[in-house]
């Protein structure tokens, strides 16, 4: 399994990877980390380099790679059994944990991402714990994804659940790769996906993607709602709120 460290966390954790590691073929062996603050908080977010599925978790007293590595994947494990992907970390990623390597990190694509799924967080922590936080984080349309939720693309990677037809859902490729790029972790469709349903051929093969005003009026409709939890953050609490 490959990590992929920003310069910050790489030296909070006494790492100095030097290359910038080629994709790993199998998607589920590459993530990226990154090191953040809220007030004088120190936070970890973990993104899975082809979903950007995440997790949060404390900073604090993790000075070591090992300690990271523990703290990491132990959040993961927590985070994905609540929201019922158990079964997907003890197949897919549980099995890559006893053979880590560090590496900087290369895709622009999914660090843009990263820092965008941190401001949300840094906002969201204020009342949320780091779990509840990388929960909502999964539920947050992404560009990189075609708008589609982190949680949703992890899905689709793990392959379909049982009495899903075989098919239903299209692999995504990785947020900045060609098709060509993307070797066995790429659908027929090419990196193409489309809004599907399972059931008929007709269905699987010919849906119909959502329109670029329809993508941008689910996004905005987001952004609408956490500016207004962000007012109702900022807002002083008093008798009068209650």
């Amino acid at each position: 399994m490959i990590i992929r460290l920003t310069q910050k966390l790489a030296k909070k954790i006494k790492e100095a990877p030097t290359t910038a590691a080629p994709r790993a073929e199998n998607p589920f062996a590459d993530w990226t980390a990154n090191l953040f603050t809220v007030g004088r908080t120190q936070y970890i977010i973990l993104t899975h380099s082809a979903s950007l599925y995440s997790v949060v978790f404390p900073g604090r007293g993790v000075n070591e790679s090992d300690i990271f590595i523990d703290h990491a994947f132990t959040a993961l494990r927590e985070q994905m059994e609540g929201a019922g992907y158990g079964d997907t970390f003890r197949k897919h990623i549980a099995p890559l944990t006893g053979d880590i390597r560090f590496s900087k990190t290369g895709d622009r694509r999914v660090l843009g991402s990263m820092n965008d799924l941190i401001q949300h967080a840094q906002f969201i922590l204020a009342d949320e714990s780091p779990a509840g936080t990388a929960a909502k984080l999964n539920k947050t349309p992404m560009g990189a994804l075609q708008y589609q939720y982190p949680r949703v693309v992890l899905g689709k990677l793990a392959g379909p659940s049982e009495g899903v037809k075989s098919g239903a859902g299209k692999v995504l490729p990785f947020p900045g790769m060609q098709g060509k790029e993307q070797g066995a972790a790429v659908s027929p469709s090419k990196g193409k996906t489309n809004d599907q349903r399972p059931g008929t051929a007709d269905n699987q093969s010919q849906a119909v993607p959502k329109s670029p005003a329809q993508k941008r009026a689910e996004t905005k409709k987001f952004q609408n709602e956490m500016l207004a939890m962000f007012d109702q953050l900022r807002k002083p609490r008093n008798s009068s709120n209650y």
